[in-house]
């Protein structure tokens, strides 16, 4: 059955609407995701970073205590090791999420567009970079959940810290 000129007229305006629809789908996606992803990030960090500058605050002000006691010294030592770890994973978080986000970009960008229905297909290269930019984002979301447990780890040993001054 061969298709009027009216008819291909309707299928191609309808492609060219999926296409556009398409297009502005995946901008308004990324625009969404970075904006979360950051907001997301941000608060690991500035509590790693809150956290150290409370413990050289607390060292400042308890120096002569601390120093007394050696074994306060290593405890202040792995309080620090542990916040700036954490601190060290959330600042690699935003990169590995950068990397995801362009690999969802490219691979929304490599699907097939075509003037047959479904209009816009997946391909090869675009499920392979998708999959890619999803190993990324994992790997985000760990690095994130790491910088919080080491926070935690921190937080844990500067309590200790405390509890082996004496008073």
């Amino acid at each position: 059955m061969s298709e009027t000129e009216q008819e291909r007229v309707i299928r191609v305006r309808a492609a060219e609407r999926a296409h556009d629809d398409y297009y502005k789908g995946t901008l308004t996606l990324f625009d969404s995701i970075m904006t979360f992803s950051i907001a997301a990030m941000r608060t690991p960090g500035l509590a790693a970073a809150g956290g150290i500058a409370a413990t050289l605050g607390f060292y400042s002000a308890n120096y002569a205590r601390l120093r007394a006691v050696p074994e306060a010294l290593l405890e202040f030592n792995a309080v620090l090791f542990w916040m700036f770890l954490s601190l060290l994973a959330t600042i690699c978080a935003p990169g590995l999420a950068y990397f995801s986000q362009s690999f969802f970009l490219w691979g929304e960008g490599a699907k097939k567009l075509s003037w047959e229905w479904p209009y816009v297909g997946t391909n090869r290269r675009s499920k392979i970079l998708i999959r890619v930019g999803i190993g990324f984002q994992v790997a985000t979301v760990l690095c994130v959940l790491a910088s919080i447990v080491l926070m935690i780890v921190g937080g844990v040993r500067f309590l200790h810290l405390v509890a082996v001054l004496p008073t």
